[in-house]
């Protein structure tokens, strides 16, 4: 019987619990913490390229933006949503709106972004303008969850256990405010 052996190759810490990580190409991460910080990292050093600090509470998650891995969204307990420069550690951009933290976001193929907060809602915004385009919530319970699939269908996850697709041919009739994703 044969076992694959792992070997640790990595080793760095952050302050406090480390909630998320994002793989930037073959070489480097992000890491998101309880810390209120995110690190950026070489993984064949081990070496702290970059530490980015603002939130104020704790990262929850990390999504890159674009297709040249140089900017990313992390998303924090501080309800806030921020657009960072990996090269400079400058942050772009804060999107400001949810009422509770940020567990999720996601890029749609079409660059557009949205987040999920702890209280069930789903917010897409505008790059451009920092603005939230749309909200959607489930009239049946909290959202726990969503993915955005090539084909533009929205799955979501709800916490009394449920999942619910909605596809591009509803043309928005279940999806509250008009919200469309691509």
């Amino acid at each position: 019987m044969k076992s694959d052996v792992y070997y640790i190759v990595f080793r760095a810490r952050h302050d406090e619990r480390v909630n998320c990580l994002c793989a930037v190409g073959k070489t480097h991460f992000l890491s998101g913490s309880s810390d209120k910080t995110l690190k950026y990292w070489e993984i064949s050093s081990s070496k702290l390229i970059r530490t980015f600090n603002g939130h104020n509470g704790f990262v929850n998650c990390i999504e890159l933006y674009g297709n040249d891995n140089k900017k990313f969204l992390s998303g924090s307990c501080d309800k806030t949503i921020k657009l960072w420069s990996l090269d400079t550690g400058e942050c772009l951009k804060t999107f400001y709106g949810h009422e509770c933290g940020i567990s999720k976001i996601q890029v749609t193929k079409n660059n557009e972004i949205l987040s999920l907060s702890y209280d069930g809602v789903i917010k897409q915004w505008d790059i451009n303008t920092n603005i939230c385009m749309c909200s959607f919530k489930d009239d049946t319970d909290a959202i726990s969850c969503f993915k955005v699939l090539n084909s533009a269908n929205l799955i979501i996850g709800l916490k009394n256990g449920r999942i619910k697709i909605w596809s591009k041919k509803d043309e928005g009739k279940n999806l509250k405010n008009n919200c469309t994703f691509s």
